[in-house]
């Protein structure tokens, strides 16, 4: 488990014998497998007797090493968790301004900021390319985003709420989703993403199109509440890894810009544009939305294909 301490203290130098073997230690996730320990003791066994006992010294500190960088991961989660709390009120201040009605109504009521979420969403690009015109009314009623960091006895990662006035749309009054991850913070990685299930009013679901005998999906800013569960499969995973990085970079668009900023976004002063434009690997826009929805689509397919079978 990521932030787990271990003892390297039972770890002595000197001579050992020639089939030395590594300290129990944290490895990096890259690095975290069978194949890895077998690399590793087949290249100590090659060594001198000296030199593997140096090494295994080393692996010793290494361990050390991992240990400070998992209290600096449990102390950071801490500060930010600390710092969100003073952040709030000023975030419940701006629900206020945006919406001019206070406590439950700020969430609920008519906006005296037209459209504020729904602007600063189209003006982030990552976010902007997963809007269809469809949904644009649905999200004209949103009233607010917060993010919150878990408590470390759910987990490692964070939490988005979205906050809707009552609309035609669903019953839902807050859309969540749950991002558990694991890594390290410069490399985390995806364990699993929990959406929340909508309650769509009948003949008002967004992320379907309905056809004389069945509804077929369809692209809508909405199917981003999926759960979405990594697969262990390599095949599976390299099938939806696009889906799989556009869904989180779409969240921490919200985390780290729109939930913070939103205001910025809103009035046009923060821009993104310029960074697509200078990326010579990105592709074209409209070209990326559309192999996205065809690996969220087969995804979906494979998903209903294989629920009979779990049963």
């Amino acid at each position: 488990m990521p932030g787990q301490a271990r003892n390297a203290s039972g770890y002595v130098g000197g001579s050992v014998a020639n089939n030395a073997t590594a300290p129990s230690r944290q490895l990096p996730e890259y690095e975290s497998s069978r194949e890895a320990k077998l690399r590793r003791d087949a290249f100590v066994r090659k060594l001198p007797g000296k030199v593997q006992g140096s090494v295994v010294e080393l692996e010793g500190l290494d361990v050390e090493v991992s240990d400070l960088e998992a209290q600096f991961r449990r102390e950071r989660r801490q500060l930010e968790r600390r710092f969100e709390a003073l952040y709030a009120p000023l975030l419940a201040r701006r629900a206020t301004i945006v919406t001019g009605a206070t406590g439950v109504e700020a969430r609920a009521g008519e906006a005296t900021v037209p459209d504020f979420w729904l602007g600063s969403m189209k003006a982030e690009t990552a976010v902007a390319l997963n809007i269809m015109p469809k949904d644009e009314s649905a999200l004209k009623l949103l009233r607010d985003v917060t993010c919150s960091t878990l408590q470390e006895a759910k987990g490692v990662g964070f939490c988005l709420q979205f906050y809707f006035a009552p609309n035609k749309f669903f019953s839902n009054h807050i859309l969540a989703k749950t991002y558990y991850l694991s890594g390290s913070d410069t490399e985390p990685i995806l364990e699993r993403a929990e959406g929340t299930d909508i309650r769509w009013k009948p003949g008002m679901n967004l992320t379907v199109v309905v056809q004389p005998r069945c509804s077929d999906p369809c692209p809508s800013f909405f199917r981003f509440f999926d759960t979405l569960r990594v697969s262990s499969d390599p095949a599976l995973v390299n099938h939806v890894a696009d889906w799989i990085e556009s869904d989180y970079e779409v969240a921490r668009a919200f985390k780290d810009k729109l939930v913070p900023h939103a205001v910025r976004w809103f009035t046009g002063e923060a821009d993104d544009m310029e960074d697509f434009r200078s990326d010579g690997s990105c592709r074209d826009a409209e070209e990326a939305a559309d192999e996205l929805e065809a690996a969220r689509f087969e995804l979906a397919l494979d998903a209903a294909v294989a629920a009979p079978q779990a049963k």
